[in-house]
């Protein structure tokens, strides 16, 4: 490899082994394909970001903490960008996943069974791949895959953006979110019967053809009620204040 310069790459790996993969594969918040990708820009050679603002790890963090995430929480973000807002709810899920005992397990998916999310059949199959001194059983690892595939919804319609978020989901280990490539106001129906309880944005109002209220309209007729819709909103030309979800 390079063999002038095989010992600079080492070290190049090396550094990215013990400073950046476990960022990816811990409980972190950090948007990690976001920030490489701005970074890249800064480097690249007539490259534009369009405006395109990565939202910061202690904002995505801080709207996690404002509402009331429990294990059967559903997310959604129609702006999904790099995807900060996902990752940082799938952490929050995850630290509960944690602290769940063997029976908090096994009444989460009877929970799932009976509203007919999930059939009795695939649960069985996921208590036998997990069968240990012949006793079949259910763990905190099924809750976060389940956690995985069902708990988290994004949309997002620039196919760059669509492509980051994606692969930061994916650097998660989370291969099977439901990730939308489209106009969120046009798959708006498919995005409500995601039944997401909990929705989080940081909508491109500049360089949008809608507004900010329609935006937030738009994410409180997605979310269920009783949930939660979080917004960042240009405070110096507005004063919204929304109750009642």
């Amino acid at each position: 490899l390079l063999k002038d310069n095989a010992k600079q790459l080492r070290l190049i790996i090396e550094k990215l082994q013990a400073t950046i993969y476990p960022v990816m594969n811990g409980n972190y918040s950090l948007d990690i394909i976001g920030n490489f990708y701005h970074e890249f820009l800064r480097y690249a050679k007539g490259a534009q970001n369009d405006g395109i603002k990565l939202t910061p790890f202690y904002i995505t963090e801080l709207f996690c903490k404002l509402v009331d995430i429990d294990i059967n929480s559903v997310m959604v973000d129609p702006c999904l960008g790099t995807g900060g807002f996902m990752i940082s709810g799938m952490n929050s899920l995850f630290k509960i996943a944690d602290s769940m005992t063997e029976t908090q397990c096994v009444e989460f998916f009877n929970g799932l069974i009976s509203t007919g999310k999930l059939k009795e059949e695939e649960v069985n199959r996921l208590k036998e791949s997990n069968k240990k001194n012949g006793l079949a059983i259910l763990t905190s690892n099924d809750v976060k895959e389940y956690i995985k595939k069902h708990s988290l919804i994004g949309c997002e319609s620039d196919p760059v953006m669509y492509t980051l978020g994606c692969s930061n989901m994916i650097l998660r280990g989370d291969g099977k979110s439901n990730i939308y490539h489209d106009d969120c106001f046009v798959v708006k129906d498919e995005l409500i019967k995601e039944g997401a309880n909990i929705g989080f944005m940081n909508p491109p109002y500049s360089a949008s053809k809608y507004s900010v209220i329609q935006f937030i309209s738009l994410l409180c007729d997605i979310v269920h009620k009783p949930g939660y819709a979080v917004v960042i909103v240009p405070t110096n030309r507005y004063n919204i204040v929304i109750n009642g979800m």
